[in-house]
């Protein structure tokens, strides 16, 4: 939520009203507090960019334990790794804001990933892309449960052999 102390106190009376005296959990700030989810996200992406498996699956267990819809998860993903593809491209503090309004995000959400950014190719942001649009469609097509896409997709963006969500779609073959 950044340094926006109304908003804060605005969230905090929230969940005190929704939790009448029983302990605040995390899950209770996922599910009522604006915002959480992208936060979540935001560490789902930076463990694939990472390569970190354990950490993208646990994180995506989690969400998906909470009851996140998974075409939200996926969304907010390939949100994620747009603004990724924007930072890959900076080369200086002005491109932030010119790039910035190109995708109506901030200079700050760019600048965050411009480190990230270095871990990754513009070849794997592209391989990203296609495993994110495979994914969607294979839950649309109702090819596999979501859920289950979902981990082929995680496990694909972190690089796990044999993870493939492009293999689910009907008449695409696998471009590996």
């Amino acid at each position: 939520m950044g340094p926006d102390t109304e908003r804060i106190e605005q969230e905090l009376r929230k969940l005190t009203t929704y939790a009448r005296g029983a302990p605040i959990t995390a899950a209770d700030v996922r599910a009522l507090v604006a915002g959480a989810i992208e936060t979540e996200i935001f560490d789902l992406t930076r463990a694939v960019v990472r390569k970190d498996t354990r950490g993208a699956i646990g994180t995506l267990e989690r969400l998906l334990g909470e009851g996140q819809a998974p075409q939200q998860i996926l969304a907010l993903l390939l949100w994620q790794f747009r603004v990724l593809l924007f930072a890959s491209a900076m080369k200086s503090s002005a491109d932030a804001e010119r790039m910035a309004k190109a995708i109506r995000s901030s200079p700050g959400a760019i600048a965050r990933w411009q480190g990230e950014a270095r871990r990754i190719s513009r070849a794997d942001v592209t391989r990203a892309y296609e495993a994110l649009y495979a994914t969607d469609l294979a839950i649309k097509q109702g090819r596999t449960e979501p859920e289950t896409a979902m981990m082929l997709c995680v496990l694909d963006l972190c690089g796990v052999a044999g993870a493939d969500p492009r293999e689910l779609i009907v008449g695409e073959p696998p471009r590996r």
